[in-house]
C-alpha cells in the first residue's frame, strides 16, 4: 500500500517594507561623471535627436534643400551652354532639346544687352558733343574790337572770315550725318521694349527647364557632378551660405525647448 503523505496548509506572512523618503544618495564618482557629462561642451551644444519627428519640419527641409538644388543647377547654366554639345549628349535628347532652345533666347538678349550698350554710348557722346559744341560757339563769338589802323593787311581778316565759315559747315556736314538725338531715344525705348520680352522668355525657358530636370533627379546629379566647381564665385558664395542656413535650421529644428534652454544656461555659464 501507498502511504499518503498530508499536506497541511500555512498561513501565509504579508509584509510591508518602509519606503524611504529620501533619495539614495549617490557616490562621489557617480555624481563627477554625471556632472563632467552634463558641462560636456559637444553634449551640451547637440541635439539629443538626429532625427526630425514631425511631418511640418521636414517638409521645411524638404524646400530649403530643393531650393539649393535648384539654384545650383540655375548657376550651372553659363557653364553648359559654353558646352552644350558636350552636356546634349550627357543628358539625353529631352533635357538637350531644351537646352538648345535657353541657349537661343539666351543669345537673343545678349545681342540686345550689347544694342542697349551701343546706343547708350551714343546718346552720351551726342550730348556731350553738343554741350562742347554750345561752348565753343560762345567762345568763338567775335567780341567788339577797336578799328584796325589803316596799315593793317586786310587779307587777315579775310582769312578769319574764311576758317569760321569752314568750321560752321564741317559742323552743319557732322549734325547731317550723326543721327539725331531723338532718334537714338526711339532705338533705345524700342530695345528696352524688346529686352523685357526676351527676359519673360527667359523667365518661361527656366521654368520649364527646372520642370523637366524636376522628374529627373540622376540627369540633375549627374550635371551638378559634371559642372563641379566651374560655376562664378559669387554663386559659389550664394550656395555656400544656404548650405549654411540649412544646417542652421536643421539644428533649430532638432532641439527641444528645453535643450534649447539649458544651452543658453550653459552659454551663460561660459561666458560669466
Amino acid at each position: 500500500m501507498s502511504a499518503i503523505t498530508e499536506v497541511q496548509q500555512m498561513d501565509t506572512l504579508h509584509m510591508r517594507l518602509p519606503l524611504s523618503s529620501q533619495p539614495v544618495p549617490a557616490s562621489p564618482a557617480t555624481a563627477a561623471r554625471r556632472h563632467k557629462i552634463k558641462l560636456d561642451p559637444l553634449r551640451a551644444l547637440e541635439p539629443a535627436r538626429k532625427k526630425l519627428s514631425t511631418i511640418e519640419s521636414q517638409r521645411v527641409m524638404c524646400v530649403l534643400e530643393d531650393t539649393k538644388k535648384r539654384c545650383d543647377v540655375i548657376s550651372s547654366l553659363p557653364h553648359i551652354m559654353k558646352n552644350l554639345d558636350k552636356f546634349a549628349a550627357l543628358v539625353g535628347p529631352e533635357v538637350g532639346n531644351c537646352f538648345a532652345d535657353h541657349k537661343k533666347i539666351h543669345d537673343k538678349f545678349a545681342t540686345l544687352e550689347l544694342k542697349h550698350t551701343d546706343i547708350s554710348l551714343q546718346i552720351n557722346n551726342a550730348e556731350t558733343s553738343r554741350e562742347e559744341g554750345g561752348e565753343n560757339e560762345t567762345a568763338s563769338t567775335p567780341q567788339p574790337q577797336p578799328t584796325p589802323p589803316a596799315s593793317r593787311p586786310a587779307s587777315r581778316g579775310l582769312s578769319s572770315r574764311g576758317s569760321m565759315r569752314y568750321r560752321q559747315s564741317s559742323a552743319q556736314l557732322n549734325s547731317a550725318a550723326a543721327p539725331s538725338t531723338a532718334d537714338l531715344n526711339e532705338q533705345l525705348d524700342d530695345i528696352t521694349s524688346q529686352i523685357k520680352m526676351v527676359e519673360l522668355e527667359l523667365h518661361i525657358s527656366i521654368k520649364n527647364m527646372m520642370r523637366i530636370l524636376g522628374m529627373n533627379p540622376g540627369v540633375v546629379n549627374l550635371i551638378l557632378a559634371e559642372v563641379g566647381n566651374n560655376r562664378s564665385r559669387e554663386s559659389m558664395f550664394f550656395t555656400t551660405q544656404l548650405q549654411e542656413l540649412r544646417d542652421i535650421l536643421m539644428e533649430k529644428l532638432l532641439m527641444t525647448p528645453i535643450e534649447e534652454k539649458e544651452k543658453m544656461h550653459y552659454l551663460s555659464q561660459v561666458s560669466a
